[in-house]
């Protein structure tokens, strides 16, 4: 149920459900992130909606962008339901994660279209050395899914540029 990858570069993962069952609908989880990816130019989910993964039910993140000494780049995180069931209706989870997506030393990237819900801090993290990442028409709740916290967005990032986003 947990996918943490060393990676090298230009990895893409659509389609998947991660910390649920096949059915999208009953959370599975792990103690740890949904997806925890470094390196460069990859794609979780993408502008197809057939492209969309499901992450929900994980305990500390549904997806974790980040390293320690690199700087990653150019990484695209499009068109996903993060802590949601399969229909987006419906907060799914065993956990309250403290985030629902994380980018730590990371610079370029694009966090877009993503619905996020059933987190207990922030529904986006950016955080230390990352820059110039595009937060763009996310929806972090919604009419039937909770956010537990209202801080819904922490930014600890130089240039960041954050728009169209519904909270």
């Amino acid at each position: 149920h947990h996918s943490q990858m060393e990676t090298p570069n230009d990895v893409k993962i659509t389609k998947c459900y991660i910390g649920t069952d096949e059915t999208g609908t009953l959370a599975k989880g792990n103690g740890w992130e949904g997806i925890a990816i470094n390196g460069n130019r990859h794609v979780i989910g993408g502008p197809d909606p057939e492209d969309a993964n499901l992450i929900s039910g994980n305990h500390l993140s549904q997806i974790s962008v980040t390293g320690e000494q690199n700087v990653w780049s150019n990484t695209i995180i499009q068109g996903n339901f993060l802590g949601t069931d399969r229909t987006g209706q419906t907060t799914l989870s065993l956990y309250c994660p403290s985030f629902g997506i994380g980018l730590g030393n990371s610079r370029d990237g694009v966090v877009s279209e993503n619905l996020i819900s059933g987190v207990c801090d922030w529904g986006i993290v950016i955080s230390d050395s990352s820059e110039n990442n595009l937060i763009e028409n996310n929806m972090i709740g919604n009419y039937k899914c909770k956010i537990i916290n209202p801080y819904t967005l922490l930014f600890d990032s130089k240039v960041t540029y954050v728009t169209q986003n519904i909270i």
